[in-house]
């Protein structure tokens, strides 16, 4: 179980509050689309849309899109690839004798394949599955790293006792090749709520080829 530190009662006093805020995190969407537009380079603060989860503010110079997060509860990563093939490979590895499943159907069925993307997925629900990716703070602290900072807020219902509920699922990320450039990258995830400091959750490495 990552070491991430329960904040108690203070997020689900922030729902209160601050669930109006995360519902007014609206991105700049093309008329008609029910998929936020990706931040760029120029747009430090845009926002990043699954079609099955909560709106998610994103900062920060690298653009970063969350494809799904309806994926499995084990293994919970991160893992990182350039393909989807390749996710599943490696997390099928960190399961040996248990399947990699996800209810209902396959995992990430609604996922259109990307071969200019990076996926990344880790599990942001690890400890509860009342935490819920509220923001991401994407930078690129040295050459060939890309550090994602995730903070999370206690989505259950007040006095719903965070620390009994049952693990969440997996997210997806997706980053544009491009902007990353070719040779093996380093994705660090780091997590906190609004109330604690950033603890590392993990890293994975993966290698962009060249071209893309």
């Amino acid at each position: 179980m990552r070491p991430l530190r329960l904040a108690g009662c203070v997020e689900s006093f922030l729902r209160a509050a601050g669930s109006g805020v995360a519902l007014t995190m609206l991105a700049s969407c093309a008329a008609g689309s029910s998929t936020a537009s990706p931040a760029t380079s120029s747009d430090p603060s845009a926002s990043a849309t699954a079609t099955d989860g909560p709106k998610v503010t994103v900062h920060g110079p690298v653009p970063i899109t969350v494809v799904s997060t309806q994926g499995p509860t084990d293994p919970v990563g991160p893992f990182a690839a350039v393909n989807l093939t390749m996710l599943r490979a490696m997390m099928a590895a960190a399961s040996p004798g248990r399947p990699v499943a996800c209810r209902p159907g396959p995992c990430w069925s609604e996922v259109t394949p990307n071969s200019q993307s990076l996926y990344v997925v880790f599990n942001p629900s690890a400890q509860t599955v009342c935490f819920q990716m509220h923001e991401l703070t994407t930078a690129i602290p040295v050459a060939h790293t890309l550090r994602i900072d995730v903070t999370v807020v206690n989505d259950c219902d007040r006095g719903g006792g965070a620390g009994s509920r049952p693990r969440g699922r997996d997210a997806m990320l997706a980053v544009p090749l491009h902007v990353l450039g070719a040779g093996e990258w380093t994705v660090v995830i780091r997590e906190r709520t609004p109330s604690t400091q950033f603890e590392n959750v993990g890293h994975a490495t993966a290698m962009v080829p060249a071209g893309s």
